[in-house]
């Protein structure tokens, strides 16, 4: 009984350290949210500052959003008419610093037909903080 409990508790451990390197890729700070959000960050506000004209008005409504309290959550909308259009906006936004850390940023949404429909897609999008929403699927 005393070796069964050993085992179990080696189990435990073992799933805990898999879970805690799971996180650190993946999870709210993880390497990999980090490494897509600023990449795309820095691509999206290179296109929109270097390669078109773009003027923001009212950035600083978005600042004080971002500086908000930890337990206090946000919900912003960006009305589209291309899939990129959200990355490039928020780019412009969104002062570059925030970027290193992903968990001040916002959630965004997509179409599951569009960013989830492959089982790859899905952990990229989910990875960049992207939500799934069933069009026509009602509340």
């Amino acid at each position: 009984q005393q070796q069964q409990q050993q085992q179990q508790n080696t189990d435990v451990s073992t799933s805990t350290s898999v879970v805690h390197s799971e996180d650190a890729m993946f999870g709210h700070d993880g390497l990999l949210r980090h490494v897509l959000l600023k990449s795309v960050a820095s691509l999206s506000s290179t296109f929109m500052q270097r390669w078109n004209t773009t003027e923001v008005t009212g950035r600083e409504n978005i600042e004080a959003a971002l500086k908000r309290p930890r337990d206090q959550g946000l919900v912003t909308v960006c009305n589209h008419v291309a899939a990129m259009d959200d990355p490039l906006v928020m780019a412009s936004l969104v002062p570059s610093h925030y970027f290193n850390q992903p968990s001040s940023l916002r959630w965004t949404l997509c179409a599951t037909d569009r960013c989830f429909k492959y089982a790859g897609l899905s952990e990229l999008f989910t990875a960049m903080k992207v939500l799934p929403v069933q069009r026509g699927a009602g509340m």
